[in-house]
């Protein structure tokens, strides 16, 4: 069975504060699977990327508040950029003062690779490479650059040099086909800015020559492109005129080979047209705008002949919407099934913007409430918006809703064509709290290295998930910085995680508490590799009526058990003992092995399928702790360990893996506040080994805890209090078999309300004593003999583990955001 210490640590700040203020949002669709969500987002005065999964049900597959891709880095994001590559996969590049780093990062949530390159004053862009891995274009002033990694990470090529004197600005790629992509740009020649376009391929070899996009005498900016599904390319750009006024919409045509087929207006009327999106349908292109002709912005639509460039609706394009106060920022979506279109847009009819629909016809015509369908109309501010197709029949819309005291969040809503909502989602993690908190931690050996889980309140405030992470010898973190999102389960506390190894696979068994009064269990399986087994749900090992707790997992070389103490039919028997078998799966098993209440369990494997089995019972109007061995499923003969006694409590056990089983409790004395300490030693075929009570003579106790330190010594400990009314640390070795060694006090005094944990390496004993906000630690080579080491951890932020032979506190870094080893020494 998998032994773990679990302690209750009050954390200092992670990378996250009371307000965030969303500055970007960026949709990529996992088409017909879900959407990944990117946002550079403002908290504790940093911008950090904060990247989504939310799949077709609504599911958070990494959490509400989403992967931090740069919590570790120093400062903050001044630029990013990601695509989704092959499947499970997406691909993001973020740029600081100091570094730029390419991540790949898995659906799964593990992070794939990443690289650091040093950081380049300019812009960047990332396409998709068809056979799998990315492209990445970096633009400077005066150069231009391409670099290539497959899926893997290994760099395919790296290409400088494509320069020339003239400014640059707004790289952009476009995948066309498997011959290759197109390459473009915006250069200043002296007068106008004038888009260029190159036709490159896929081994990161020109195939033609730069070629200005327009052979019109106007200034060409911010051009919008699609593929036109022959090899070439379709883009819509805002031309300014070098001697007038206003902004004028372009549409233009290249062939596969790089040259200009078409070139034509698609509106010049008065005043301004900006910001078009494209959407190709057969042989024609949809554009939508924002236009003033009007004086102020209204939202216009036309249809194209991509071969000619002809306006297939009346000329200069047909409004929308056109009413007064702004409508801007338009996103265009396409019914296939039906030839007609979505257009969304924020609106300020209202003053603040809102979020308006409308359905478009063929001819143009709008098909729902003639000012449109209001999708988001609440007293907040709206902006920031978002589209991208689902599949043929739905479609995700994101935004920035911003809130006066809370700062601004993103959502996501997925809706259909016919305008139905199916859910929506708040992205962001706790603003309910000024810094989010950690609650338990626990920690194991695991293959070559170590594996953390802990819970934490960064998604909703007051309510704890599961996070792990799993550092290899000296620290260094192998899955995500911030660590996995085990199974988001926002609507339940994850509490009291357990773990148990397998080889290449370890096994999280929690509590999902829903009330004091109703609570499940749940289970999830890792690999070495970051891979969860169980998503976007953990598997459900009890859902039932009430309460399910105290729940330990049981191991043997065949299987892998899961037991809890179950209250469903507490109106007749209180609680009751049932257990299930997850590795193979199987159906749960309940038994009473006594009429009454039962609770507190150990089952701890003895030899072959044998195990021993202590357990705390109501007898007589007592609790009693209770001892029997045998198979899971079998029945075996039962014995209180202390028939005629007072009440027994505060059991806890473990395990040798000789077979050997240790077991604590304290037994009420006959006086006021006196309460004995038992301390038993059964051997793997349940017989008797040792017994000790009370060894030194104190004649009050709480808390016995046992400790394997090594395969030749067992520790147990407890509190208790001596004549003089304060409290000791005490503490009885024995060997495996259960020889007394030594006996004695440990500390003195000691705070009554405490944790403390006790570990053995090759330069002698090391004890952890936790109270309040401190953590206090003690070394020497004898038991009897302890001393302080340093000066006590104010704010306790270590977990005490014993790693290749010598004692570390597992440390959570908040300067470098990153858990670390702490080697102890005992200089």
């Amino acid at each position: 069975m998998g032994k773990a210490l679990i302690l209750w640590l009050q954390f200092g700040s992670f990378p996250f504060a009371y307000r965030e203020d969303v500055q970007e949002i960026r949709l990529f669709p996992d088409y017909g699977e879900g959407v990944w969500i990117g946002c550079r987002t403002l908290r504790q005065t940093r911008s950090g990327v904060f990247i989504y999964y939310v799949d077709a049900v609504g599911n958070w597959l990494f959490g509400k508040a989403g992967i931090c891709l740069s919590c570790r880095d120093s400062a903050s994001v001044i630029r990013w950029d990601a695509v989704a590559g092959e499947k499970n996969l997406l691909y993001a590049v973020r740029q600081t003062r100091h570094t730029i780093r390419l991540s790949a990062i898995e659906r799964t949530g593990k992070l794939h690779w990443e690289h650091t390159l040093p950081a380049e004053e300019g812009e960047f862009r990332l396409l998709a490479h068809p056979s799998g891995g990315i492209l990445l274009l970096q633009a400077s002033e005066k150069q231009l650059s391409l670099k290539s990694w497959d899926k893997q990470g290994a760099l395919r090529y790296n290409v400088d040099g494509i320069v020339s004197e003239r400014m640059k600005r707004h790289p952009l790629l476009l995948s066309v086909n498997l011959e290759g992509f197109f390459l473009l740009w915006e250069e200043f020649d002296g007068t106008k800015w004038q888009a260029v376009l190159q036709k490159w391929s896929w081994e990161g070899k020109a195939l033609a020559a730069p070629t200005p996009l327009s052979g019109f005498a106007h200034s060409v900016e911010r051009a919008q492109f699609i593929s036109d599904g022959f090899g070439g390319v379709l883009g819509v750009y805002e031309a300014t005129s070098l001697y007038g006024a206003g902004k004028d919409l372009h549409f233009v045509r290249y062939s596969r080979s790089g040259q200009r087929i078409v070139e034509t207006p698609i509106c010049t009327e008065a005043g301004d047209q900006q910001n078009p999106r494209l959407y190709k349908r057969g042989t024609e292109l949809l554009v939508t705008w924002e236009d003033n002709r009007q004086q102020d912005w209204d939202i216009y639509f036309q249809r194209l002949d991509i071969r000619t460039g002809q306006a297939l609706l009346p000329n200069q394009g047909t409004p929308l919407v056109r009413l007064p106060g702004v409508q801007e920022s338009p996103e265009l979506l396409l019914d296939y099934f039906q030839n007609e279109s979505i257009v969304a847009w924020v609106d300020y009819r209202h003053l603040q913007g809102d979020l308006y629909m409308q359905r478009v016809s063929a001819e143009g015509k709008p098909l729902w409430e003639f000012a449109g369908r209001p999708l988001v109309a609440n007293p907040y501010q709206q902006k920031k918006l978002q589209s991208a197709p689902h599949d043929l029949r739905h479609f995700w819309i994101a935004y920035a809703e911003e809130h006066p005291y809370e700062g601004t969040h993103a959502w996501v809503i997925l809706l259909s064509v016919e305008g139905k909502e199916l859910f929506r989602r708040r992205l962001g993690g706790n603003t309910q709290t000024s810094t989010p908190t950690i609650g338990e931690i626990t920690c194991q050996p695991w293959k070559e290295g170590k594996l953390v889980v802990w819970t934490e309140d960064r998604d909703s405030a007051g309510l704890f998930q599961l996070y792990a992470q799993y550092l290899k010898a000296k620290g260094e973190p192998q899955w995500l910085p911030m660590g996995l999102p085990l199974a988001p389960q926002p609507q339940l506390h994850q509490k009291e995680p357990l773990l148990a190894t397998r080889g290449d696979t370890a096994w999280i068994l929690w509590k999902g508490e829903e009330s004091e009064v109703e609570s499940d269990l749940f289970a999830q399986a890792i690999t070495v590799e970051g891979n969860r087994l169980f998503l976007p749900n953990p598997l459900p090992v009890c859902i039932a009526d009430r309460v399910q707790h105290e729940a330990r997992w049981l191991s043997s070389s065949s299987a892998l058990y899961a037991y809890w103490s179950d209250s469903r039919s507490m109106e007749e028997t209180g609680f009751d003992l049932y257990l299930r078998k997850i590795v193979p799966l199987a159906p749960e098993q309940g038994w009473q092995t006594r009429l009454g209440f039962q609770n507190t369990s150990y089952l701890l494997s003895a030899k072959a399928e044998y195990y021993h089995h202590f357990w705390q019972e109501e007898e007589g109007r007592r609790y009693r702790i209770f001892y029997g061995r045998g198979r899971v499923g079998e029945p075996y003969p039962v014995q209180a360990l202390i028939p005629n006694g007072g009440a027994q409590r505060f059991l806890h056990a473990e395990v040798h893996p000789q077979g050997y089983a240790y077991a604590a409790f304290c037994e009420e004395s006959p006086g006021p506040y006196q309460q004995a300490v038992h301390c038993w030693v059964i051997d793997p075929e349940g017989r008797v080994a040792a017994h000790f009570r009370s060894p030194l003579g104190h004649t009050h106790h709480l808390y016995p805890r046992v400790f394997l330190l090594s395969d030749q010594e067992v520790a147990f400990t407890a509190i208790a209090q001596s004549k003089t009314g304060s409290w000791e640390l005490l503490y009885l070795t024995v060997s495996p078999s259960g020889e007394l060694r030594e006996k004695g006090i440990l500390l003195s005094p000691i705070p009554e309300k405490c944790q403390w944990h006790l570990l053995k390496d090759a330069s002698g004993y090391w004890l952890f004593l936790q109270a309040g906000d401190t953590l206090w630690v003690y070394t020497g080579e004898r038991l009897s003999a302890l001393h302080s080491q340093t000066r006590p951890f104010i704010t306790p932020k270590a977990y005490p583990i014993l790693y290749e032979g010598r004692a570390h506190l597992f440390l959570w870094d908040k300067s470098q955001h990153h858990w670390q080893l702490l080697p102890l020494s005992r200089q």
